[in-house]
């Protein structure tokens, strides 16, 4: 097979490196190799897998790099692996198997650890129904894989992380999703395999059953809409984290193979390419038309290189080509990946949401007329794409979900987060939005550009290509079906090329060599040209029908060349006879001559005996006068080598001498040092300890002076806040009582003109001003008390509208400050309400009249007026005196009290404070009595109409922060009680 054809090329370059060199680099190389063959195991264990026709199948392409140093020999390699099929992670066809890890690790030695069941329970595993082979299937297996991830540096550690993934796999494939309304849920008898692997994963449970039964949808303005997923949805989501997470785990071991074997140098390299070959089963899916696609793309890189190459070649040595035709698969090519293709118009239905049936559809109505597409009449599913190997029957089913990668970015990130560190690695970090462009790939999509890499590495190299082909398929030795060899050998393209071989110019002779194997059919020697030319023309050779001479080469028919042959075999029988005349003569006058010789061999035999004891005594001459003259070198040399041994041995003395003085110098001097230093370090330890003794009695001193300059400036900080607070209060309270003797000042002064006006008024007005006075006083009192009425209802809604609101909330919410009435609402008040306040007015006149029966006439008004005036001293009022200290002393008394209560209240509660708040530009006497302000009664007409009580959010000099609404109500009632006593 193509991956022992592999094993077999890489050892024989690596014994071809180590043919030559020194031992350690003969072992270096042989060590490359066997870390070669370490890796193995590994790519197969979790790339390979069984299918109908082989037990050990790769089911990805692998491409080794063999690096080579200046001097030819082996000094790495590299590994990239291509088009790993992904839909055997989770499933595989009948009489198949999933890749060979999931067998193992649920039969090696961490299925106790993992927690893993039987094999049977696993619905992956069993999907094909094959559950045992005759590779990598049982725990020896996996103790020999688990040996080579030791062998390429891999810790126990890390050896355990990685089978946590296909473990992982395992558990989340029994999984099932089970429609609920417009989604799904999970099956609660398979939730205890999701939560076995989230958690072996180290995963949030939570989270990954979120992504599961969801999609995330980000909507403009970053805003997010999330929709349940239905059963299919949820097992693409599932099956593409499987996917992902075992590709991601298989690169990550390709590189740890390339960290073992890769070095960086310059020099050649081999590139050994090993990828999955043409398929065609009974039933061929989504993974037979990516694999033969590659086929189909490797098969036209070959045609385009040979038969393409032999036509260029052609071209160049002007050989007449025309009547040649080369196969070309390119149009099969576009149609599978061009535009408007079958796989493009995959990606299409899988964007807009198609069906596997409109998928066929527009297959159908695309290739409808393609010479190398046929749509069977009654199975609409099925289509057949006609390959350079055979016609391959495919069905669409479940195309689509097979072809879509719905891997989210939200489980990307959830991976991302994993406790171990190669679970975390196994999937790619999530793009960014702002960085991500165009639409994701598909399977499909992702398959195509890998394929185009590898097409251009390729296509950078010179290739060389090695038919694998499989003499039968019952899997035993010593067997050959031939019908079965011959299609292997036409869909390959062996056939093909034969037959363009022999279609045109199959041999291909340089002229050199041609000129040296038939110049012995030749007539014409004058040249080359003259010597091809007369050789094809004495075997009878018709050109161009049968053979061409281009500028380098001679091209001949294969029956040219046979017959060319032949000639050139007639004309060495001739030439070897002529040979064998020669020779045959040679050996006659030989024996001549040996007879000769025997006739006259004594004469012979004496002359070369005297010649052979002379040659002999000039030998021994010569020989002698060697030896005397090696025997006086050797004395010489004796001597010469005596006089060198004395003077060895007396420079030996003398060396030995010096190096012994040398030596008791050095030791003294060795001694010395050291002593010097252990003294030095004895007297540094004890100036570092005198050192730190000081530093430590300095850092305590100064410790101390912090302490009590700390605590002395706590001292003077806390004397000087005292002393501000007590400056503070000082000028508070001066402040305070100045006010205090300014407002009695005030309150004095008003009190004298009050009473001298009221004198005045008295004076003047007498009975009538009186009345309408009382009547200006009891509509102000009356408006107030309404207000205060109004107001004090107001405050009571709103506390229990707030109480009522703070009970639905259950959060605190600040009281609002009643608001009092404004002026115009005091002015807007209904003509009823004035009516009823007239009347209650001149009733309250009317009863005062009648109160005051015992004065007779204004005469006794006015003497008792003057008598009064008489007896006061101007300038001063008394509460007890005046022209109605007779009528009613009670009623004046009261009028005072009650105006003098008034006053008090206003200055206990400093203008309001805490209830309502007096406005600056309020005149305060609007609620003085005419006993004390003297207000005429157009003046209290004035007041009744004018400004209303100041509201409590008008801000006054001595106004202090609102309380709240409880003391509000308070302050309230105390105003209304002090006006109504």
């Amino acid at each position: 097979g193509k991956t022992e054809a592999t094993k077999i090329v890489m050892k024989y370059l690596s014994a071809v490196s180590c043919l030559s060199g020194s031992l350690e680099e003969k072992a270096a190389g042989m060590t490359v190799g066997s870390k070669l063959a370490d890796c193995s195991p590994i790519l197969e264990a979790f790339g390979n897998a069984k299918t109908v026709r082989n037990d050990n199948s790769s089911r990805f392409g692998k491409f080794v790099k063999v690096k080579f140093d200046q001097n030819g020999r082996l000094i790495g390699a590299h590994t990239t692996k291509y088009l790993l099929e992904k839909s055997r992670i989770i499933t595989a066809s009948l009489d198949e198997r999933v890749y060979h890890a999931f067998y193992l690790v649920v039969r090696g030695k961490y299925k106790s650890s993992l927690h893993l069941e039987d094999d049977s329970k696993y619905r992956s595993i069993n999907a094909g129904k094959c559950l045992h082979n005759k590779e990598f299937d049982t725990a020896d297996d996996f103790l020999e894989v688990c040996a080579a991830m030791q062998a390429v540096g891999m810790n126990e550690a890390d050896i355990h992380s990685v089978w946590l993934v296909p473990a992982g796999i395992l558990s989340l494939q029994n999984v099932t999703f089970l429609a609920h309304g417009d989604g799904c849920t999970i099956d609660n008898d398979t939730t205890k395999y999701l939560s076995h692997a989230a958690k072996i994963w180290g995963v949030d449970e939570a989270i990954l059953k979120h992504e599961f039964l969801t999609s995330t949808r980000i909507l403009p303005g970053n805003q997010t809409a999330t929709t349940a997923n239905t059963v299919v949805k949820a097992n693409d989501c599932r099956d593409a984290m499987c996917k992902g997470m075992y590709d991601g785990v298989f690169a990550w071991l390709v590189d740890k193979c390339n960290q073992l074997c890769d070095v960086q140098a310059q020099g050649n390299w081999v590139g050994l390419l090993d990828i999955f070959g043409f398929e065609d089963f009974k039933f061929n899916s989504f993974e037979q038309i990516c694999i033969n696609l590659t086929n189909e793309t490797l098969q036209n890189h070959y045609n385009g290189y040979i038969f393409l190459r032999d036509m260029e070649e052609c071209k160049a040595e002007g050989i007449d080509i025309t009547k040649i035709e080369a196969p070309d698969n390119g149009p099969c090519l576009k149609m599978i990946t061009g535009q408007g293709g079958v796989m493009p118009l995959l990606d299409e239905a899988c964007s807009i949401g198609g069906t596997d049936k409109s998928f066929v559809e527009k297959v159908a109505a695309a290739h409808g007329n393609n010479a190398f597409f046929t749509m069977p009449k009654l199975e609409r599913h099925i289509f057949i794409i006609h390959h350079y190997a055979a016609s391959v029957k495919y069905d669409t089913n479940g195309w689509l979900d097979k072809n879509r990668d719905t891997l989210k970015d939200a489980v990307k990130s959830l991976v991302r987060n994993s406790r171990d560190p190669i679970v975390k690695v196994s999937l790619p970090e999530p793009i960014p939005l702002d960085l991500k462009k165009g639409k994701d790939l598909t399977v499909g999509g992702f398959f195509i550009s890998q394929l185009k890499d590898l097409m251009d590495l390729i296509n950078g190299t010179n290739p060389h290509w090695i038919r694998c082909v499989k003499p039968h398929p019952a899997k035993k030795p010593l067997m050959l079906h031939g019908v079965q060899t011959m299609n292997q050998l036409e869909s390959s393209g062996v056939l093909g090329t034969v037959k363009i071989r022999k279609a045109g110019y199959p041999v291909r002779i340089p002229h050199e060599k041609f000129v040296r194997r038939y110049m012995v059919v030749a007539t014409d020697f004058s040249s080359n040209q003259s010597i091809i030319t007369s050789a094809l023309g004495a075997g009878g050779i018709e050109m161009p029908a049968r053979a061409q001479i281009g500028h380098t080469k001679v091209f001949l028919k294969a029956d040219a060349y046979q017959w060319l042959e032949k000639v050139r075999v007639k004309a060495l029988e001739g030439k070897i006879k002529l040979m064998q005349a020669f020779g045959k003569g040679y050996l006659d006058r030989k024996v001549m001559w040996l007879a000769f010789i025997e006739r006259h061999r004594e004469a012979m035999l004496a002359a070369k005996r005297e010649r052979e004891e002379k040659e002999r005594a000039e030998r021994e001459a010569l020989e002698r006068a060697r030896k005397e003259e090696e025997e006086r070198l050797r004395r010489i040399k004796e001597a010469e080598e005596r006089a060198r041994k004395e003077k060895e041995l007396r420079e030996a003395s003398m060396r030995e001498t010096a190096s012994i003085a040398l030596q008791r110098y050095i030791r003294g001097g060795l001694a010395r040092h050291r002593i010097y230093r252990t003294v030095l370090e004895q007297f540094r330890a004890d100036f570092e300890r005198e050192k730190e003794r000081k530093a430590m009695t300095e850092r305590l001193l100064v410790s101390d002076i912090d302490i009590a300059r700390h605590r002395t400036e706590r001292q003077w900080v806390a004397w000087l806040n005292e002393v501000d607070d007590l400056q503070r209060y000082q000028e508070t309270e001066k402040a305070r009582l100045q006010e205090k003797e300014n407002q009695k000042k005030r309150i004095l002064g008003r009190e004298i003109g009050k009473k001298e006006e009221a004198a005045r008024q008295l004076i003047k007005d007498e009975a009538y001003k009186e009345a309408e006075m009382l009547f200006a006083k009891f509509e102000v009192m009356r408006k107030h008390k309404m207000d205060l009425a109004s107001k004090t209802r107001q405050l009571e809604d709103m506390a229990a509208k707030r109480r009522a609101a703070n009970q639905r909330n259950a959060s605190p919410i600040r009281a609002p400050q009643p608001q009092l009435i404004s002026r115009s609402a005091a002015a807007a008040s209904d003509s009823k309400s004035r009516e009823t306040l007239a009347d209650y007015a001149v009733r309250r006149a009317m009863q005062f009249d009648t109160s005051f029966t015992n004065v007779s006439s204004s005469n006794a008004y006015n003497s008792s007026t003057a008598q009064h005036r008489a007896s006061t001293p101007r300038g001063t009022a008394s509460a007890s005196s005046g022209a109605f200290a007779p009528r009613s002393p009670s009623l004046f008394e009261r009028s005072k009290n009650r105006w003098t209560r008034q006053e008090e209240f206003i200055d206990s509660r400093l203008s309001f404070e805490g209830a309502f708040h007096m406005d600056p530009s309020y005149e305060r006497n609007a609620f003085s009595g005419p006993y004390r302000a003297g207000v005429s009664p157009m003046a209290a007409q004035s007041t009744f109409r004018g400004p209303p009580p100041p509201s409590a959010s008008s801000p006054t000099q001595n106004r202090a922060p609102s309380s709240t609404m409880n003391a509000q109500l308070r302050g309230a009632y105390e105003w209304h009680s002090v006006f109504n006593n």
